[in-house]
């Protein structure tokens, strides 16, 4: 079982600052996020529901706009430490906030990471193709051999 405070990549590897794809950007989500996407989190709530295996449950209704941005704080300080990687999506036309895509430690053992994706409400058609980009770029771009997809894949 991987440590969650232990590097998931090289100490060698930079972790990409961008990744475009089909009119999209991947980018560093951090704490200056917070209002984009609270918005988007709480607008699509009930669609992002079981998008995480590890907790099914989030978003919670209750979710409030401290606790976001708490795990906005938390994703943005796991990223400099190489733990974890949480970018947002942006459409590249209108800088609009789309969705997230995450790298995360595994706790299988078959994989080194597992990883997940979601769209806000109105995105839904490009979500397919933001997840096959997505592994794409893992693939091509990042050290990972084992790579898993458990998330929500609808």
């Amino acid at each position: 079982m991987h440590s969650k405070w232990q590097s998931i990549v090289p100490n060698t590897f930079t972790a990409p600052r961008q990744y475009k794809t089909n009119g999209f950007i991947f980018s560093p989500l951090g704490v200056n996020d917070i209002d984009q996407d609270y918005e988007a989190v709480m607008t699509s709530a009930i669609r992002l529901k079981g998008t995480f295996d590890f907790f099914p449950d989030w978003p919670t209704a209750d979710l409030t706009k401290d606790e976001d941005l708490s795990n906005l704080g938390w994703h943005q300080t796991e990223f400099s430490m190489k733990t974890s990687f949480a970018y947002k999506i942006t459409a590249e036309n209108n800088n609009d906030y789309v969705g997230c895509a995450y790298i995360f430690p595994s706790n299988n053992l078959d994989f080194e990471v597992d990883t997940y994706l979601w769209v806000k409400n109105g995105y839904e058609a490009v979500e397919a193709k933001l997840r096959q980009d997505f592994k794409q770029w893992l693939e091509k771009d990042w050290p990972f051999k084992k790579i898993n997809f458990p998330g929500k894949t609808k």
